[in-house]
């Protein structure tokens, strides 16, 4: 009976004196407070414990080690990611004893990513002004950005822009589609893809009135107007210096666009005409008579008898009257 009583004296005395003992283990510990703001904003691609709470206590050494401490990746721009006292135990006890410290978290706690917003507008803008450079000699350019932008959420700090068309055309407008980048501190954050249309309207030289196959093109048989030229190759500006004095190579209707393709160097040369040949070389020059084989246009080769000796030769016309044989 004794020793009964003894044995449940002495578990009386342990169960009380447990918590004395830890009582004076917590004695001389600098209890760090670790107080979680209720919506904390980062910056970076990566997040840090002193950027979303603040930390109080005496070791100002462990206080600053607590403040750079990773704990984890940032949402995107303008998100959030939810916080978990799970996750920030985890973190914290790779530094802390579980009693060196007190955790507060708000319920709920969200981490939100600073961001800088870029309206839309402002990105079709930039667009714009890019594709504008393509067209210094146009007075008329009407560029519409076809696809549908939203406003662009970054990262806070410097951004830039980077434009690049993809594929190439020979049209001077029209249809085309542009890798739009956006840069944030010199690295790029995010790419797009956008459609545009380009409409270019020039004066150029139209027909003031059908114009018949075969017609010596005259400046009265022409007018500028102003008109759509988008589709049209680049390089093209028509002008009545280019087209009158040449023949229509087909009928050619009442305000058509005059192109080069439709019309040719007249005939100068007809078959049976006399012409002067002339051989000539960098230190040599004579000419003989002869008679065109063919009819011909400035710039052609054909042949000519001599009158001479009768041989055929081949000879460049330069004129109603002349034609070149290069030695």
């Amino acid at each position: 009976m004794k020793q009964l009583i003894f044995f449940l004296l002495l578990s009386w005395v342990l169960l009380f004196q447990a918590p004395l003992q830890a009582e004076n283990a917590l004695e001389g510990i600098d209890l760090i407070e670790i107080k979680v703001m209720a919506h904390p904003q980062v910056i970076g691609r990566n997040y840090r414990l002193g950027e979303i709470a603040q930390l109080d206590g005496f070791d100002v050494d462990l206080i600053s080690q607590l403040a750079e401490l990773k704990v984890g990746l940032s949402p995107r721009p303008g998100k959030s990611l939810p916080l978990s006292k799970g996750l920030l135990n985890s973190k914290l006890r790779k530094i802390l004893a579980p009693n060196q410290y007190r955790l507060h978290l708000p319920k709920n706690t969200k981490v939100t990513r600073a961001y800088n917003l870029i309206p839309a507008q402002e990105v079709a803008d930039k667009l714009k002004a890019e594709i504008q450079k393509g067209y210094p000699n146009y007075d008329q350019v009407k560029i519409e950005i076809k696809s549908q932008i939203k406003d662009q959420a970054v990262p806070q700090g410097k951004t830039a822009f980077s434009f690049e068309r993809v594929g190439k055309t020979d049209q001077i407008g029209g249809w085309s589609s542009w890798k739009v980048k956006i840069l944030s501190k010199g690295k790029e954050f995010k790419q797009m893809i956008v459609r545009a249309k380009v409409e270019v309207v020039s004066q150029v030289v139209v027909a003031k009135s059908p114009i018949k196959k075969g017609k010596t093109i005259a400046k009265e048989d022409l007018i500028m107007v102003p008109k759509d030229i988008s589709r049209e190759r680049k390089g093209f500006k028509p002008t009545s210096d280019l087209i009158v004095g040449q023949q229509a190579k087909r009928d050619i209707l009442q305000m058509e666009t005059l192109k080069p393709s439709l019309v040719e160097e007249p005939v100068i040369v007809i078959k049976g005409a006399p012409l002067r040949i002339v051989y000539q070389s960098a230190s040599l020059r004579f000419t003989n008579l002869g008679v065109a084989m063919k009819a011909a246009r400035k710039g052609e080769m054909i042949p000519i008898r001599t009158l001479q000796n009768k041989t055929t030769i081949y000879a460049v016309v330069k004129d109603s009257k002349t034609a070149e044989v290069a030695l």
